[in-house]
């Protein structure tokens, strides 16, 4: 019995099961003889095997073989396929994106362990995971090989909760960064951050955690909201509005940043470019007064005047809110202090 006591029954499922096989020496040589007869895109390379395993997590899902629990996806990878360099980043594209559409729906993590010191490799896998809601580690050879898989594995081994959403009941808050989770671990945390609409009665606001796993729910209505001055941590106001608002911008930035990676997905290309105007005036932090700036790949150079006016150079949108002359007077301070 592969799946123990609960193995499902009924026709249906035994249809779906016939998918799953044991793992017997002739079945691991077919399994490897069909692998090498994969379509071009995929000749040499691991993503076939990714989406078979993608396929058995959707039938575990869906036909709930193991009660409790739920699929992830652990991936050893010794090698990266390469094409001609004028291609390689559209080959690589293509590759992630085939395997990112087909887990849209069910969101099961993906983790690559890179066996080897290859950057092009890793930055690879490290891209497939960051889309398929993993992580990639790396795994140096001849240095303690065996005690670095076992922390990845202590790392992942054990998720307190799975599909967590934070709730906040309706027209209650705005702006909120992204507020669900396949996943947390112990020892890590979850952030979200937003702004309360109606501050005047907040013992009206009850904030909610759920999470819903194969069968199991975990409804937390126990969250504590504090005012000002409450709380373990005390800051002056002026603080904590700064730090609650670089925490809001940092949060923003990488999930508009990550969907502007993930819009070769679907058809998104107007969203696409809002989401980027966004992420650099965030980046920048247009209009705030505030001197928290981060570095994006959308504004990898930034040259201030005195009067704190800026321009940006060398990003993908060629963005600059100044006038031609006073580029050439920001060139010309430039030159000066370079001097």
């Amino acid at each position: 019995q592969l799946w123990g006591a609960n193995r499902c029954t009924g026709s249906s499922m035994e249809q779906s099961l016939s998918a799953i096989v044991p793992a017997s020496h002739d079945n691991k040589v077919r399994a490897k003889a069909f692998l090498r007869t994969g379509i071009d895109l995929y000749e040499g390379s691991a993503i076939p095997g990714l989406l078979t395993a993608l396929d058995l997590s959707e039938i575990s899902i869906t036909n709930k073989l193991r009660l409790n629990l739920f699929p992830v996806i652990i991936h050893l990878a010794e090698k990266h396929d390469h094409t001609s360099p004028d291609n390689q980043k559209e080959h690589d594209d293509a590759l992630i994106a085939s395997v990112s559409r087909k887990n849209l729906l069910y969101r099961v993590p993906i983790y690559n362990l890179v066996l080897g010191s290859s950057r092009p490799c890793f930055r690879f896998f490290r891209r497939m995971s960051r889309w398929n809601y993993g992580f990639a580690r790396r795994i140096v050879p001849d240095s303690g090989v065996a005690e670095q898989v076992g922390l990845f594995f202590r790392e992942i081994e054990s998720p307190l909760l799975t599909n967590i959403s934070f709730l906040y009941g309706p027209d209650r808050v705005e702006e909120v960064t992204d507020t669900k989770f396949p996943f947390v671990y112990n020892g890590s945390q979850l952030v979200t951050a937003g702004r309360i609409k109606n501050t005047n009665n907040l013992n009206s606001f009850k904030p909610r955690v759920l999470s819903v796993s194969s069968g199991r729910i975990f409804n937390s209505t126990e969250v504590r909201v504090f005012e000002e001055g409450e709380g373990s941590l005390v800051y002056h106001q002026e603080e904590m509005s700064e730090f609650l608002r670089s925490m809001w911008v940092y949060l923003t930035l990488k999930q508009v940043l990550r969907r502007d990676e993930r819009s070769g997905l679907e058809a998104t290309e107007n969203r696409t470019e809002e989401s980027r105007q966004l992420a650099l005036k965030l980046a920048l932090a247009v209009g705030s007064g505030s001197n928290n700036n981060y570095v994006t790949p959308l504004s990898s150079l930034v040259v201030y005047q005195n009067d704190r006016k800026y321009q940006v150079i060398d990003t993908f949108l060629n963005f600059s809110e100044e006038s031609e002359s006073d580029e050439q007077k920001s060139d010309e301070s430039t030159e000066n202090r370079a001097g």
